[in-house]
Order: structure tokens, then sequence, then C-alpha cells
């Protein structure tokens, strides 16, 4: 069952038109190569094991673009969030996961945008922001 602030979450970003997944499984625990690879930008997780994994897109590649990453957490267990290979999350060392507790929503903010006129992430940066929404 979604708690409410995170179905809150839900229908507020998806009225904003971003694109969701819905009923995610995150059934491999504490692994960044075999995480659930999240791609959309609203990303609804209800299965999991203890620990359970996702992974954010790339940034370096620009599959994201300059968009903020939405991940509800509606399972039953904590669950880690892992960058993309290579990078980082609240400047931690790379490829750190970052815990989102079980009903809690995580909003993940990419930190190396792209130029506002094209272009790609230079690989500078490469850091994700991201916070719980308890």
């Amino acid at each position: 069952m979604t708690q409410a602030r995170n179905y809150a979450c839900l229908q507020t970003f998806g009225f904003l038109g971003m694109a969701q997944t819905d009923n995610l499984s995150a059934l491999n625990a504490a692994s960044q190569t075999t995480a659930t690879r999240l791609n959309s930008k609203i990303c609804r997780v209800v299965t999991s094991v203890s620990t359970g994994s996702v992974i954010l897109p790339q940034q370096l590649t620009g599959e994201n673009g300059p968009a903020p990453v939405i991940v509800i957490n509606d399972s039953p267990n904590s669950i880690n969030l892992y960058p993309a290979a290579g990078e980082t999350i609240n400047a931690l060392s790379a490829n750190t996961a970052f815990a989102v507790p079980s009903l809690q929503t995580a909003v993940c903010i990419p930190n190396d945008v792209p130029p506002p006129h094209g272009g790609v992430a230079t690989g500078s940066n490469l850091n994700w922001g991201v916070a719980n929404i308890p």
C-alpha cells in the first residue's frame, strides 16, 4: 500500500508530465552491477529484498538530461540507490549507495547538467544531489 506522502509525490510529479514507471522490483541485494535500472523520471518500487538495489541513469552520456529522478520506495524494505558506474551521490566516494528507507521518496538532482543550449555533461562532477522525503 502506498504511503500517503509517497502517493502525493507520485501525483504531484506526474502532473508535471514526468514519465513514470510503476511496480518495479529491487531483488538484487547491495549490488550496483545487477541493480534494477531506473529508466523513467518517476520510478516506484513496490517489491524488494532487504537492501535491494536500483541504479540511476548515467549523467555523462546525457541519457537523463537535466531532469530530476524521483524514486518512490513503497516496498517493505529499505533499498540501495546507486549512481551509474563512476558517478557519485552527495559527493560521497564513487559508486557508493544511498539508502532510501521503506515508505519514503528520494529526490535525485543531477549536478553535472549539460549546458542550456546543447552539449553534454563534461564529466567534471557527475554527482547526484539526493535527499529523502520521509
